[in-house]
């Protein structure tokens, strides 16, 4: 597995299932971020044009620590680990307003595939 910039270690467990990873980076004993990677998640959407993909579920980097290419040795492990199992996609859902997120995995070669769209719904009151 690569080694993170400045520093940092990622360590790899298997989860329980052999489907997916942790990595944890760390600095001088402190964790400072994790990602939790799918490595093997089946199509969603039967309009998707790929069986199987790995899915980066969650990725987080302590506010202190970022900016310090954390976030980024994060992804490019999870990218080895996809690769290394034969993913032919590696995708992520990130929050709309989550505009740092946005452009972390934008520089990373991430693009739009899928919009999701909400409505908060208003509960009804008695006698409307």
């Amino acid at each position: 597995m690569p080694r993170p910039s400045q520093g940092c270690v990622c360590a790899s467990r298997e989860n329980f299932r052999n489907a997916g990873r942790v990595l944890v980076a760390e600095r001088q004993g402190e964790v400072t971020g994790f990602a939790t990677i799918l490595t093997r998640a089946p199509r969603s959407d039967p309009d998707d044009a790929w069986p199987e993909h790995t899915q980066l579920a969650e990725l987080a980097v302590l506010p202190e620590h970022r900016g310090a290419g954390i976030g980024t040795a994060l992804i490019v492990a999870a990218e080895a680990l996809a690769r290394e199992g034969g993913a032919p996609v590696l995708r992520v859902a990130v929050v709309a307003d989550n505009a740092g997120a946005r452009r972390l995995y934008a520089r990373h070669g991430f693009g739009e595939v899928q919009v999701l769209m909400q409505k908060t719904l208003k509960k009804k009151e008695d006698g409307e």
